[in-house]
């Protein structure tokens, strides 16, 4: 499973878990990354194949390559993980303002718990879908920037979009009807305002049900 945002929020892994530790998530040490497993198995399995294939000796058992994370890397990790206490909190100040801001927008969802039991490096909102297609225009009117992070879902990249599936429902209506808010540690009163500015002004064209600002 693909928690890449998930370092904060993940408490048990009976499902394989990747975490990644790019430099933009909340526990940042530059590229790399770890697997989350309750599997003793498994593990041993992914250390093999990141190890040259290597299992207590110097023989390449499996196919493998080398996907060991380097000195400097584990070093930045390791003082990630001192401070993390102290980072943590600038996470969930920001967040506040943002939900502070933001719950009075009935359009407007937050992922549970996003904010109060968890944070991560990113602000994904959930949108009344008629609100979702005023919301781009809106932002980039006033020169703030969103992303759309999950597109219309990985299925329909191209690498996938020819594969077999099921009905992905849960999938569509995120990638659809969802939106990444500007969100960082240092984030000003100024920028909650004119980011809850934004949204209202996004509601009140559905409210109206008129393209005007």
């Amino acid at each position: 499973m693909d928690g890449a945002a998930g370092f904060d929020g993940l408490r048990s892994a009976e499902v394989p878990v990747v975490v990644s530790l790019h430099a933009t998530k909340v526990l940042g040490v530059g590229e790399g990354g770890f697997i989350a497993s309750t599997e003793v198995g498994f593990l041993e399995g992914v250390r093999q194949r990141s190890n040259f294939g290597f299992r207590g000796n110097r023989t390449a058992e499996v196919t493998s390559t080398n996907a060991k994370m380097s000195e400097y890397n584990a070093a930045v990790g390791l003082a990630g993980l001192d401070n993390w206490s102290a980072s943590r909190l600038k996470w969930l100040l920001s967040a506040t303002k943002l939900r502070a801001a933001l719950d009075k927008i009935p359009m407007v969802r937050f992922q549970p718990g996003w904010g109060l039991t968890w944070v991560s490096s990113t602000c994904v909102v959930r949108l009344n879908p008629k609100m979702r297609n005023h919301v781009d225009d809106v932002f980039k009117d006033r020169g703030v920037s969103t992303r759309n992070w999950w597109g219309i879902g990985c299925h329909a990249e191209v690498a996938f979009k020819d594969m077999r599936r099921s009905d992905l429902p849960n999938t569509a209506g995120w990638a659809e009807n969802s939106v990444g808010l500007p969100y960082y540690p240092d984030l000003s009163h100024q920028d909650v305002e004119d980011v809850a500015s934004a949204l209202m002004a996004a509601a009140f064209r559905v409210e109206k049900g008129s393209d005007a600002s």
